[in-house]
């Protein structure tokens, strides 16, 4: 039974359909036992009594599958509001985003041009920026625009944490 959770949760994080349903009614399925609040503005005082045990937390800006230049930007709007609003409540954190929420999959000028001005508020609010690995197809992109910005910015990381699954493999034995 575990193999078959963990494949269909695999197929389903991958698929821009159920992602958007879970975008919409995930709060309200069980997934705001994970997530401090649908805005940064609600969840602050989740993140604050987190910093207040001695933790530090990263904000992850959820979205993939953004294919509109108008939402990718606006995504970049909300990674910058979080940003200020770190520093304005002192909060112990970081900001955490996947490329394709802020437009990799439209070019990797439209990323690469919100990721600047993402940088230029994070490097003025000393706040750290993660980009998240992603699926396999977008390492190469994801390492390249990282190199790009790391070249210019002190306070951005990224993480790596996606497979290759050629089809003489399987996943799970």
């Amino acid at each position: 039974m575990e193999k078959v959770m963990k494949k269909s949760l695999l197929f389903l994080s991958g698929n821009a359909f159920f992602t958007k349903i879970a975008k919409k009614y995930g709060l309200q399925y069980g997934a705001s036992r994970f997530v401090a609040g649908e805005t940064i503005h609600h969840a602050t005082k989740v993140i604050k009594s987190i910093n207040e045990k001695g933790f530090k937390v990263t904000i992850d800006h959820l979205g993939e599958f953004v294919e509109d230049r108008l939402e990718a930007d606006e995504n970049a709007d909300e990674c910058i509001v979080a940003i200020k609003e770190i520093a304005s409540k002192e909060l112990d954190s970081r900001v955490s985003l996947k490329l394709t929420s802020i437009g990799l999959d439209i070019s990797e000028k439209v990323a690469l041009d919100n990721m600047n001005r993402i940088m230029k508020v994070a490097e003025e609010y000393k706040v750290f920026v993660t980009i998240d690995m992603e699926s396999y197809s977008r390492c190469h992109s994801t390492i390249e625009l990282y190199k790009k910005l790391k070249s210019r910015y002190e306070n951005i990381g990224t993480v790596i944490q996606a497979i290759f699954i050629d089809q003489n493999q399987t996943l799970w034995n």
